[in-house]
């Protein structure tokens, strides 16, 4: 049976336009792809279930404020719309996995030639299609409104994958509007330190946000990154080596994380977060070796790059937890 998943995503932002309409195939082992633009001679909403979607209101009220009210109109917020359609041959009906699986390959499709687009465009507003994780989750929730149609293509016939329609349409998950608590006493010990925050706590917070959006490059980058501004600062704030003794303490050769969290802690006061944490140095010294990867080589490496997107997400959520012991750790160091 040849099987073909119709998606239409939509947009409050316009696609990037190129001098030709937006037309591209693509053939994967598994699957063939068709990605096409909005031809604005046709309605923006497209077909009955486009149709439906549309009309689409939703309204969202805090349990805790009653006062506080989210509402959403879909035919307000959409202003642009991109087409996925995915055909490939299945010896069996589709079930409910299948569907989970070819929802996640039209997005990731469709995210490709978004990424593109952007790029190709200049584009920096432009923005792939909306995908949120909650930490520990074990699936992604998307944001923008979208409608999906499956069809037997060998006879026309509809394939009654949805309670026994073939069609289905979704305003798209609405994030609650709560972000997070903290404790008063950790805001002001924060502002006593200055203006801003501490680079290397801004940056893990950032690593949190680029997971949480799929941005798991970024997240990667932004962990990495908080810890070699922090593992910097103690070298330049420590006062028991000089220059020259640090560099030759460091000079054993060896990671990142080997050179600042084992070597100069050892020369500075005998400690090592190697001894003191052992799974938390083991992090750090993956979470530096992938950031190497994408600095050097564009790309994850090794068996990190083979895991699927939730165990990737579980464990970068991990690297933010141990990057934050790290850091803490180095504060408890002699300066």
């Amino acid at each position: 049976m040849l099987v073909q998943a119709q998606y239409h995503f939509y947009f409050d932002f316009e696609i990037p336009r190129l001098d030709k309409p937006l037309k591209v195939a693509i053939s994967h082992p598994s699957f063939n792809a068709h990605v096409q633009g909005w031809d604005q001679q046709e309605p923006l909403f497209y077909g009955e279930i486009g149709r439906t979607l549309e009309n689409l209101h939703v309204v969202i009220q805090s349990a805790d404020a009653l006062q506080v009210l989210v509402s959403r109109s879909v035919k307000s917020l959409c202003v642009d719309r991109l087409r996925v359609l995915l055909e490939w041959e299945s010896e069996s009906p589709p079930n409910e996995s299948m569907v989970a699986e070819s929802r996640d390959r039209a997005v990731s499709v469709g995210n490709s030639i978004l990424e593109h687009l952007r790029v190709v465009a200049q584009a920096p507003l432009a923005r792939r299609i909306g995908r949120y994780w909650k930490p520990g989750n074990s699936v992604f929730a998307l944001l923008v409104p979208h409608t999906e149609t499956w069809l037997n293509l060998d006879d026309g016939s509809p394939l009654p994958v949805f309670n026994e329609g073939n069609s289905k349409c979704s305003s798209g998950a609405i994030l609650a509007p709560e972000t997070g608590r903290g404790r008063a006493q950790d805001l002001w010990t924060s502002l006593s330190g200055g203006p801003r925050p501490p680079l290397s706590s801004s940056l893990l917070v950032d690593a949190q946000s680029a997971l949480m959006s799929l941005n798991i490059r970024e997240a990667i980058l932004s962990i990495a990154s908080a810890c070699e501004v922090h593992a910097s600062q103690y070298l330049k704030e420590q006062s028991v080596l000089s220059n020259s003794q640090a560099s030759a303490a460091m000079s054993g050769g060896g990671s990142f994380a080997n050179k600042y969290f084992h070597e100069l802690p050892q020369a500075t006061c005998s400690r090592s977060l190697r001894d003191d944490y052992g799974s938390v140095f083991v992090d750090i010294d993956a979470v530096y070796g992938q950031r190497n990867g994408l600095m050097h080589g564009g790309s994850l490496r090794g068996d990190f790059a083979a895991l699927d997107e939730i165990q990737q997400h579980h464990e970068v959520l991990r690297w933010v937890g141990s990057a934050r012991k790290a850091i803490g750790w180095l504060d408890t160091l002699p300066r």
